[in-house]
């Protein structure tokens, strides 16, 4: 199988670059300027950065409007771990899903994702830690809690968003294991702002599970300001967007739409819900978000739509999140993306 050694997407003046090999998977760049490093996973003491590409290559849709990219690397130590990455870009946003596995009987006791680096000098950060209220600014953190969303924006306005995905009890997978801990840490330095995230780690005396972690991500960097549209379509939506009612009322809703049309899609976004359900675990009580479902959506309705010369925009009425990147991103059409050599 060949391996594109790196693939690059260009959207609005920003790039994006994915690495089969090497310390970073992803470089966010906002015009010339780098504004985040997404590394590499660490499993039980050892790094990916040490291990061998097994696969790297694109997806791109015909309407250039979305792609994706998909990834394989085998941590060649221990028992051998297997690190898979889908990414899905589109416009100026980013999504990635994360699987770790051990091989050969083997069980993961320790974990860490991929440590986030801004390389922003100077930069202002503001940053929710999961069940907070407010977000925190310009200041170091600490703690067993992980970080829902990180904001970085540089002196020159330049701005880069993560968000930790919809899958909160994932990213918290400590908090259900007996005697297990958790440590997040968050950094602003002279080079910029770092976030180191170790999300699981096993004392000795107990014997881990034996199973594979998925975990999901959303990146979005900001791009040079377009009007707002000019909606002549709308859909009210309440609670929360994951919800087997709400993605139907949104296929139905695009569906419906005239030619020409220029509709948006309105919540409250992002929330916070516990209703198992929505991820497909009827009767459990799972923490979750629904950025990433809203991020499908949009998607999915710029595809749908991208013949008929209409377009669906995704709304937040949300005031907590009023500054973020996503919610900007969403607010408008995906752009078209240009991938491989065209993007350099």
């Amino acid at each position: 199988m060949k391996i594109e050694t790196e693939i690059a997407s260009r959207c609005a003046g920003n790039t994006m670059t994915f690495a089969a090999s090497g310390a970073y998977c992803g470089e966010f760049r906002v015009g010339a300027a780098p504004m985040l490093y997404v590394g590499r996973v660490n499993v039980n003491k050892f790094s990916e950065a040490g291990g061998l590409a097994a696969k790297h290559r694109r997806h791109v849709a015909d309407d250039r409007l979305s792609g994706e990219i998909d990834s394989e690397n085998v941590i060649p130590f221990g028992c051998e771990y297997r690190v898979r990455r889908h990414w899905r870009i589109a416009g100026n946003i980013a999504e990635l899903t994360c699987d770790v596995a051990a091989d050969n009987g083997g069980r993961i006791a320790e974990l860490e994702l991929e440590e986030l680096f801004f390389p922003v000098p100077g930069a202002t950060v503001e940053y929710l830690v999961f069940g907070e209220e407010a977000f925190r600014r310009d200041r170091d953190y600490e703690g067993a809690e992980m970080l829902m969303m990180v904001r970085v924006t540089a002196p020159d306005g330049s701005r880069a968003e993560f968000y930790a995905g919809d899958d909160f009890w994932r990213h918290r997978a400590a908090c259900g294991v007996p005697g297990a801990s958790a440590f997040h840490r968050l950094t602003v330095g002279d080079d910029g702002v770092r976030y180191t995230r170790r999300v699981l780690s096993i004392p000795k005396e107990i014997v881990p599970e034996k199973r594979p972690w998925r975990f999901q991500s959303l990146i979005a960097l900001s791009a040079p300001g377009r009007p707002a549209p000019e909606v002549s379509e709308c859909l009210n939506l309440a609670g929360c967007m994951t919800a087997p009612a709400a993605r139907r009322a949104v296929r139905a809703f695009v569906r419906r739409l005239p030619a020409g049309a220029c509709a948006a899609v309105r919540g409250d976004f992002p929330g916070l819900c516990a209703d198992g359900g929505h991820e497909a675990r009827s009767g459990r009580k799972l923490l979750h978000g629904d950025l990433a479902a809203v991020f499908d959506d949009w998607v999915w309705a710029a595809g749908h739509l991208a013949g008929r010369g209409a377009s669906c925009v995704m709304q937040s009425g949300n005031e907590r999140f009023a500054g973020s990147v996503l919610l900007t991103d969403l607010a408008s059409p995906p752009e078209t993306t240009v991938f491989g050599d065209g993007a350099k």
